[in-house]
């Protein structure tokens, strides 16, 4: 597989300088890919004051250590809806969300594959806001993500 590169989401600020986050990307393990949906994730997630909604065509449930803890999360290949340009091609981006911060999972809409490529780059949104009020159980998020599985792709 392809050298993994990690990036953070830094809300707009400077990202971490390479020192502070050389052990968390140590402790993230290369992943399989996430698991395809039949029909696409509608993801909100709320991470500080910013509230994200993303269309997932694929996502898994992984646990992984985060510095020196477990963290549970959200294993997702989507698009931040407002990127997304209806009947037009997207390109999709593999994202690492923390479970506690999605605060509502549901269907989305239908999509249609053109091409895909594996890729060992990824998005990670840190654990490094409040967890929100609103947050779903991860009981809930595995739920929501087995009714929209597509059986015939896995």
């Amino acid at each position: 597989m392809a050298e993994q590169h990690i990036f953070f989401w830094s809300g707009g600020q400077p990202p971490p300088q390479p020192e502070d986050t050389k052990p968390l990307v140590e402790a993230v393990p290369l992943m399989p890919p996430p698991v395809p949906l039949r029909r696409a994730a509608h993801i909100r997630f709320q991470w500080g004051e910013t509230i994200f909604d993303v269309w997932a065509t694929a996502c898994s449930v992984r646990t992984a250590p985060w510095g020196s803890a477990e963290v549970d999360w959200l294993h997702c290949k989507g698009m931040h809806v407002p990127e997304v340009k209806p009947d037009e091609p997207t390109n999709l981006v593999t994202v690492l969300i923390p479970s506690d911060y999605v605060i509502g999972i549901g269907p989305g809409p239908t999509f249609r594959l053109g091409r895909t490529q594996p890729s060992a780059d990824w998005a990670i949104f840190p654990r490094n806001r409040p967890t929100p009020a609103a947050r779903l159980v991860l009981a809930d998020i595995e739920r929501q993500l087995a009714a929209l599985l597509a059986p015939e792709r896995n």
